[in-house]
């Protein structure tokens, strides 16, 4: 099995459990990725849906979940989840009007793949949104400093949002928007979203199904 679903399947109640550690950091992230959220009535996948956390807070009606067990604690929080990769997405092509992909870049193995699928299954000017650990903040020096004594995160590739929104820009997407959270690495303080993409541990880009990608 793959490693990381692997990890995933065999510590999925731990991971589920750091939401109720850590609420304020939640609270933070979900502010930032609802800020970024479509609106009005969309239909909309999760690409790592977890165990639902953010799905189930944002509303958004389906997920996508490489872990077995993960996905089965999505479905007992009302997120129909169908088990797959973001590589290999299985829906059709026009499907949704937005997808998410929350802390997700990291443990990609092809991101051109992932985001070549992510816009075929997208409709005609359909949204991406994509929440990530910027591995150049403070929060992301420490996640890297740190990962070999976590469990999840030992097997993460951190990136910055530049490197994503380039390659979001490659595979056909346009319009970005960016904003960020986290600036400190105090877990015990809420903190709103603003915009940019220059002092956040965590940023959300948003952007649409814009061009052709580039060559």
């Amino acid at each position: 099995m793959d490693p990381v679903i692997d990890t995933y399947n065999r510590h999925a109640r731990q991971y589920d459990r750091w939401f109720d550690a850590y609420p304020s950091l939640f609270r933070s992230e979900l502010a930032a990725v609802r800020q970024m959220m479509p609106a009005g009535k969309q239909f909309g996948l999760e690409i790592g849906v977890g165990t639902g956390r953010f799905a189930r807070e944002l509303g958004i009606d389906r997920g996508l979940e490489p872990s077995p067990e993960m996905a089965r604690m999505a479905e007992k929080r009302g997120i129909p989840t169908t088990i797959g990769m973001a590589e290999e997405i299985p829906f059709p092509d026009n499907h949704f009007d937005y997808a998410a992909m929350i802390t997700v870049d990291c443990f990609l193995k092809d991101i051109p793949q992932a985001l070549r699928e992510i816009r075929r299954v997208l409709v005609p000017g359909g949204t991406l949104i994509v929440g990530m650990i910027d591995k150049n903040s403070e929060i992301g020096r420490y996640y890297e400093k740190i990962k070999d004594q976590n469990p999840f995160y030992r097997l993460a590739r951190f990136h910055s949002p530049e490197e994503i929104s380039r390659q979001m820009k490659r595979e056909g997407f346009g319009g970005f928007t960016f904003c960020q959270t986290l600036f400190h690495l105090n877990t015990d303080v809420e903190e709103l979203p603003q915009p940019g993409a220059d002092m956040g541990g965590f940023v959300v880009i948003r952007a649409s199904v814009a061009n052709q990608p580039s060559v």
